[in-house]
């Protein structure tokens, strides 16, 4: 069995996320195809009730109990995406890709199951490697840091010292490259590598109380024992612009309850009008949102209001990405549309 695995627990708005993640997945697949199931992990199966009865969706309900285990008593709660594949592995024998909640599919991402079930690992997309992220804020005040930044320049000039990631244990070298883990995939024949994950995480997030301990870990182990490969051009992944949601809602004509009447002001507070008379697709929504980014929350200059990845990568003109994609073009294509229907 094949699935793409959501985990959605706590504040309704992550439900919500999972919902136009799973319809834009939908959109892509092979309509006659079910061998890949979609399994929602969730601690409010009733949020689910539109997608429930279909064949190709498994909803799986948890208790407060083990929500409280996984989160380790509610202090770090993406630790449960580990505990999550490790629940899918020993409920359903299958190979997964996890998607986190707020990610929209751009195109169908069915073949990777091929490379999966050979033994390739999927992660989201490249992060900062730890020197160039500490030279990066290197002569940044701290009070124009985020928190989360914070946590991370801390661990990582731990390990610029000691050349490992805690105790003398699991040495590491300063130019590694962790990777998001908006997207995780692993095969069943593979699922005992979680143990040392969650292992590391552990020790990651009792020591430094480091947010993204649990995809550093990822980063560290699956570089260890195989390839990872990237899906950051299929799956647009938005931690940064929860707005995003809405626009999808247009695009697809589809919303999550509640969120259709929510549309209109939040698309506003954003500078947007009338976004059914833009035209836009599923494929401009990574430009749109990165050019709105840009130019309304002046995320280039200020780091308290984005992560490392999105200035000195996404919105970053010399980075490769944004020359690769041709950022500035489609960036001022954008913009202008906006302004013309103001």
């Amino acid at each position: 069995m094949k699935a793409l695995v959501y985990c959605a627990f706590g504040d309704s708005r992550y439900k919500k996320e999972s919902l136009y993640s799973i319809k834009s997945f939908q959109q892509h697949r092979d309509a006659t195809n079910n061998d890949c199931k979609i399994i929602v992990v969730t601690d409010d199966k009733e949020a689910y009730g539109s997608i429930a009865g279909l064949p190709t969706i498994i909803i799986e309900e948890v208790d407060a109990r083990l929500l409280k285990e996984w989160s380790l008593d509610y202090t770090y709660y993406v630790r449960c995406k580990i505990k999550c594949l490790e629940y899918c592995f020993e409920r359903y024998g299958c190979d997964l890709l996890f998607v986190d909640t707020d990610t929209i599919v751009l195109q169908d991402i069915s073949y990777v199951f091929d490379d999966i079930i050979e033994g390739v690992f999927y992660m989201h997309s490249s992060c900062t490697p730890i020197n160039k992220a500490l030279d990066a804020i290197a002569n940044t005040r701290f009070k124009d840091v985020n928190h989360l930044t914070l946590q991370r320049i801390h661990f990582y000039s731990y390990i610029r010292e000691k050349n490992f990631i805690f105790n003398g244990k699991y040495p590491i070298d300063v130019d590694f490259v962790p990777h998001n883990s908006g997207i995780i995939g692993i095969a069943y024949k593979n699922r005992d590598i979680l143990n040392t994950v969650l292992e590391v995480s552990d020790l990651i997030f009792q020591r430094f109380q480091y947010q993204c301990a649990e995809e550093f870990a990822l980063s560290y182990v699956l570089q260890n024992v195989g390839e990872i490969r990237l899906l950051e051009n299929m799956v647009f992944h938005y931690p940064e612009a929860k707005f995003t949601r809405y626009l999808v809602g247009s695009i697809l004509d589809f919303y999550a309850e509640g969120d259709k009447e929510e549309a209109c002001n939040v698309l506003l507070a954003q500078g947007i009008k009338n976004i059914k008379a833009m035209n836009l697709s599923l494929d401009d929504i990574p430009y749109f949102v990165r050019m709105l980014l840009a130019y309304s929350s002046e995320a280039t200059k200020d780091l308290k209001l984005s992560s490392l990845e999105e200035v000195f990568t996404y919105l970053d003109k010399d980075s490769d990405y944004y020359k690769e994609h041709n950022s500035v073009k489609k960036f001022k294509v954008y913009y202008k549309l906006m302004k013309q229907l103001w």
